[in-house]
């Protein structure tokens, strides 16, 4: 079970890769952090190792001055229809009543917080300890919040927010404007393909080298993600 939190952050990660490069990756104890090349991030916190059950609290935000973060909570199994889940921060809770939704290609209920919501949340969790999901009537699980602050500093002065009103955690008096726009998407122009006459059925040795250090380095990256104490592949 524990390694279904890792195939869904893998997954994410995955993404942000596969569409134009990774710009920036962090980890900060208990909490991840990824970023686009255009500066779109993602956050991720996770229980404490050696957690019974796998959680993780998500926060997404575009790289835009005007742009909200969205956050949305998961719980390995914890979603049936119509159940409601409260988040609470240290015994205090932060938001109730959330709609939980099975999970539609992984076994991870999930609840979205409107962006009202995403704004307490974000707010309260630099001075916590500790993020309790309690969902319906269950035992509930607590996500760390070991290196949130840090985390979300760094996604802050990423996307170029730090000192500013906008800012998560790294606040100040700059105002929105002073938030740079995202750089514009880099254009890949393919070109003309070359002949293939001639071409074996085997790839050169200089090819084959550099495939494998290709995914040496890929591999690096993925197993830079922290997984669940006790997982292992398959």
């Amino acid at each position: 079970m524990r390694g279904n939190l890792s195939i869904v952050v893998l997954a994410a990660a995955a993404a942000m890769w596969a569409e134009g490069a990774q710009a920036a990756q962090a980890t900060f104890k208990d909490w991840t952090v990824v970023c686009d090349n255009v500066r779109n991030c993602t956050a991720f916190g996770f229980p404490e190792e050696g957690a019974e059950t796998q959680a993780f609290l998500k926060i997404e935000r575009a790289a835009r001055a005007d742009a909200a973060p969205r956050v949305t909570v998961a719980v390995d199994g914890g979603a049936q229809a119509g159940q409601a889940w409260s988040l609470r921060i240290d015994d205090r809770e932060i938001v109730g009543g959330l709609k939980a939704r099975p999970g539609e290609e992984d076994p991870f209920g999930r609840a979205t917080l409107t962006p009202a919501q995403g704004r307490s949340l974000t707010a309260a969790l630099a001075n916590g300890t500790g993020l309790a999901v309690k969902p319906g009537s269950g035992a509930g699980v607590t996500i760390s919040l070991a290196g949130s602050s840090a985390a979300l500093r760094w996604m802050d002065d990423q996307q170029k927010r730090a000192g500013g009103v906008t800012a998560l955690v790294a606040k100040g008096p700059a105002p929105a404007a002073s938030v740079p726009p995202p750089p514009a998407v880099p254009l890949i122009r393919h070109g003309p393909v070359p002949s293939q006459a001639g071409v074996g059925d085997t790839l050169p040795k200089s090819v084959r080298a550099r495939s494998a250090r290709t995914a040496t380095r890929t591999c690096r990256r993925i197993c830079a993600i922290r997984y669940p104490r006790g997982w292992r592949p398959g």
